[in-house]
């Protein structure tokens, strides 16, 4: 019976596959072909298309944000394909933004994950420059009305990096004003209220009641940021039964994707294998159903807990993720 299940898992796949594909994927994937590719102008009007389906509703803010997670986290050495659409169509909404986005993801890169007292000046120097080209960039699309909560957010990440605090919380709150939806900019902001970026937890909580009022579901979210932090600060610390109840905590008021991540980990590091599976099935069904790190996680999961079929037909998703990326499809 196992084995009929996993063949007929493995016909629907291909079956499928020979289909074509129409889902929000398939335009992440498609939209990263277009730029690396030098097709500036298609690129340009998908969009347009994907942003307009936003505003009519059609499109939910977190679709449309991890379409431009894709193309800000493009392969490094995309960066002279930005400086193309920028001079392919100078007078782009988009060009610019995305190239600016670009280089805040490259700064963060260039800064690193360890403490400041461990973290070479040179990695400063670096954030410091890319940030400033950013800025920049982010400024020029301003002009050129790009959507303003993708501005805000790359703007109040490039503010953390340049040690400037004035302006972020009013640009946090426009553009939760303007899109509701898309949370870019409020969830840049509430991290530079973190404890090791100068703020507190009651900075947290306060603006937390802020957004209450008018988008609850947006301070639901952030309010399982603050158990979120403190969930990675015990993992840190190697409290493992502490980290766990934190991030229970962070998911009882709202599916982060992150705190699902961390949990899930903690799970199959301590050898819950089926707790793992709950949690990291949970991430693709609120989240994104094409994570590729809990894709991989998830099969991982299926094997501790014996479940060998599911974790192949794990691998075989994991499998058509890298065949569309690839494809462009």
């Amino acid at each position: 019976m196992l084995n009929f299940k996993l063949f007929f898992a493995v016909i629907i796949v291909f079956f499928l596959s020979s289909c074509g594909y129409h889902d929000n994927l398939h335009v992440r994937h498609h939209q990263l072909l277009l730029l690396w590719n030098n097709q500036y102008q298609a690129l340009e009007t998908s969009l347009n298309e994907q942003y307009a389906l936003y505003k009519k509703g059609k499109l939910t803010g977190s679709e449309f944000s991890r379409q431009i997670f894709s193309l800000e986290y493009a392969n490094e050495g995309a960066e002279s394909r930005f400086v193309g659409y920028e001079q392919a169509i100078p007078d782009s909404q988009w060009s610019h933004l995305l190239h600016g986005l670009y280089l805040v993801r490259l700064a963060d890169d260039a800064r690193g994950d360890e403490v400041v007292s461990k973290t070479p000046q040179a990695n400063f120097d670096k954030m410091h420059d890319l940030a400033e080209h950013a800025k920049i960039l982010l400024e020029t699309a301003h002009e050129y009305k790009a959507p303003f909560s993708l501005y805000a957010g790359g703007m109040i990440k490039v503010n953390r990096m340049l040690g400037i605090r004035e302006e972020n919380e009013s640009l946090a709150k426009e553009a939760v004003a303007r899109d509701h939806d898309v949370w870019r900019a409020a969830n840049a902001y509430f991290l530079t209220l973190y404890p090791q970026w100068g703020g507190s937890e009651e900075a947290m909580a306060a603006f937390v009641a802020q957004v209450r009022p008018a988008n609850p579901k947006l301070a639901k979210a952030l309010e399982a940021k603050i158990y979120l932090r403190r969930g990675v600060a015990y993992k840190g610390s190697h409290d493992i039964d502490a980290a766990i109840s934190q991030y229970k905590q962070a998911i009882d008021i709202y599916p982060d994707e992150n705190a699902l991540k961390d949990l899930g980990e903690i799970y199959l590091q301590t050898n819950q294998c089926v707790l793992a599976v709950a949690v990291l099935e949970r991430n693709l069904e609120e989240n994104d159903e094409w994570d590729l790190w809990t894709l991989e996680s998830l099969a991982q999961a299926h094997k501790c807990a014996g479940n060998s079929w599911r974790a192949k037909l794990v691998d075989v998703k994991r499998s058509e993720l890298f065949t569309r990326y690839s494809k462009g499809e």
